[in-house]
């Protein structure tokens, strides 16, 4: 998608549906405010920072400080520097920021890169914290859904069931392949299931508000949380599932997808994508044949 002053966006489209229903997708186009030059931006009273900080700190889920390395580049100037950060992360002064969007590729060993890209740098006070979410690298013949959201609801909690009834969420984080890396229960996540060894099974995936019983109405619901959904599967580009445009707001559970995968390891995909009342029932298994397939054993 391209338009004067905007910044080009690509979507990818994965499988069409031949479907009675129609299937919406918005696609955001951001100004392109960071690829004027620095006088013209003066004049639109857009901010200039002194420094900007990439991030304080990266650790795993035990604790442990990664070493991770940040290649930031824009696509317009050929502007490419990279970075190794260490505990307490880093900073670099503005005059090094190049004209243009920015994109900031995290690695670490052992770690899939994750990509960040910045459209506005802003001079506050107390700027937003942004986290980038980095996954294992993954194993063959194996799928991973990651979650992530805002500060709040403090706690929203990704579910797997399969067709062999193992239900894998926070009180029960692994079964014989499908593992739950963590439970996260102060805003943002990422909480991470991954599917090792997958087999002629079928996957489903959910997600739930976690709502505190002793409150009579903690205020929590979807709308603010921000919430995204990535899939992984056997190393193909992850897809993104974000909350349907309408639902009711009481509602709390997020019905994502299953993943359906035959006696070949060919994984298909059936989407649900609506907001319920109760929980999901378990998937069936054998009928990768009747969803698109979204990728191979490879």
């Amino acid at each position: 998608f391209s338009a004067d002053g905007f910044e080009e966006q690509h979507f990818d489209v994965f499988h069409i549906l031949e479907d009675a229903r129609s299937h919406e997708t918005t696609v955001v186009m951001m100004p392109d405010a960071l690829s004027l030059k620095r006088e013209e931006r003066a004049k639109l009273d857009l901010p200039l920072p002194s420094s900007l900080y990439i991030f304080q700190h990266a650790t795993e889920k035990n604790g442990k400080v990664l070493n991770v390395s940040v290649e930031i580049a824009t696509e317009h100037t050929g502007f490419q520097e990279k970075f190794i950060a260490g505990p307490r992360g880093f900073e670099f002064p503005m005059d090094k920021v190049p004209e243009g969007c920015l994109t900031m590729t995290f690695n670490a060993d052992g770690f899939d890169d994750s990509q960040l890209k910045v459209f506005h740098i802003l001079e506050e006070e107390h700027p937003p914290v942004g986290r980038v979410a980095m996954s294992p690298v993954m194993p063959q013949d194996s799928l991973r859904v990651v979650l992530t959201w805002d500060k709040q609801p403090a706690d929203l909690d990704l579910h797997c069931l399969d067709s062999q009834q193992q239900h894998v969420y926070w009180k029960s984080q692994t079964s014989s392949n499908i593992l739950l890396d963590l439970d996260d229960r102060d805003g943002y996540g990422p909480e991470t299931i991954t599917v090792k060894a997958v087999k002629k099974e079928a996957y489903k995936f959910y997600v739930y508000i976690y709502k505190d019983r002793t409150l009579v109405d903690d205020g929590s619901d979807f709308s603010h949380s921000k919430a995204v959904v990535k899939l992984y599967i056997n190393g193909l580009d992850e897809m993104t599932f974000c909350l349907p445009k309408e639902y009711d707001r009481s509602l709390r559970h997020w019905n994502l997808f299953t993943v359906h995968i035959d006696r070949n390891g060919r994984a298909s995909l059936e989407h649900h994508n609506s907001v319920t009342e109760g929980p999901p029932c378990s998937p069936s298994a054998g009928k990768a044949k009747d969803f698109p397939r979204v990728a191979y054993r490879t």
